[in-house]
């Protein structure tokens, strides 16, 4: 072989390797994601259930049937898991939501019996809770900052709002 053709082979050879070690690198080397990254991914998901939360509570404040609250009823079942894992991996200050859980059972007592028309004052019930629905998301979407502290105040705020809702749920 002519030391050009050689010379041309070992070059890719050569690209080839040096490609797949700068993947693997990259793959292994880091050590994945921190758990601090993995914290912040689960308060954003955790806080997109939130925001779907607020917006089935708008829905359903206009609802006239139970069969409507169903939307309500899986994002409040989803912001109760979601938030419970949350608290759990971010640890101490991360206020709990005890709305979520009430509002969960709410609904399934509203729909044991099937689909029907709802009472005026559990229509009224879900309308007044709903702008504290949307008090809770505005504080929750605050809840980390860039940084991933814990902002205190956004927790204060959605403890409030918390307890709002569990006084408006549980007709208080």
């Amino acid at each position: 072989m002519r030391r050009g053709p050689r010379l041309l082979l070992w070059t890719v050879v050569g690209a080839m390797a040096l490609v797949t070690l700068v993947q693997w690198i990259a793959a292994f080397g880091r050590g994945g994601e921190t758990l601090a990254d993995a914290k912040r991914m689960l308060y954003e998901a955790s806080l997109f259930q939130v925001e779907l939360l607020a917006g089935y509570a708008s829905e359903a404040s206009r609802a006239s049937t139970t069969g409507e609250l169903d939307g309500l009823k899986q994002s409040a079942y989803s912001v109760e898991f979601t938030h419970g894992r949350l608290a759990r991996a971010a640890g101490d200050g991360v206020p709990e939501l005890r709305s979520a859980s009430a509002l969960v059972e709410l609904l399934v007592r509203l729909q044991i019996g099937g689909e029907r028309r709802l009472k005026p004052e559990e229509a009224e019930r879900l309308a007044a809770a709903s702008p504290f629905i949307t008090e809770l998301y505005d504080g929750y979407a605050a809840l980390f900052g860039e940084d991933g502290r814990l902002d205190a105040a956004a927790a204060e705020r959605i403890r409030a709002a918390d307890e709002r809702i569990l006084n408006i749920l549980q007709g208080e």
